[in-house]
């Protein structure tokens, strides 16, 4: 009997560690999409060859502009239509 009592702790610890990392797993995109969206800020930047608020600001009015184009898209996806933009046309 106490060795069957003790399966059932141990699963229910498992079960409990696994909702955990679920948990953990899921905010995890986020952190990277936050990341990810600094270093294509950061390429579009060196890119454009401006300084970095007016190249901000340039990136800026390229979004809303590919935002009026292009509805419905992901925020990521406007910022590397961007950059693609931006590299294609300077050659890089």
């Amino acid at each position: 009997m106490g060795c069957g009592i003790m399966i059932v702790v141990n699963l229910l610890i498992l079960l409990i560690f696994l909702f955990f990392l679920v948990l953990f797993l899921k905010k995890k995109p986020w952190i990277d999409r936050r990341s990810q969206d600094g270093i294509l800020k950061d390429r579009y930047i060196e890119a454009s060859g401006l300084p970095s608020d007016i190249a901000l600001e340039a990136l800026q009015r390229r979004v809303e502009a590919l935002e009026d184009k292009y509805p419905m898209r992901k925020d990521i996806w406007y910022i590397e239509k961007a950059l693609f933009e931006i590299e294609r046309d300077r050659g890089r």
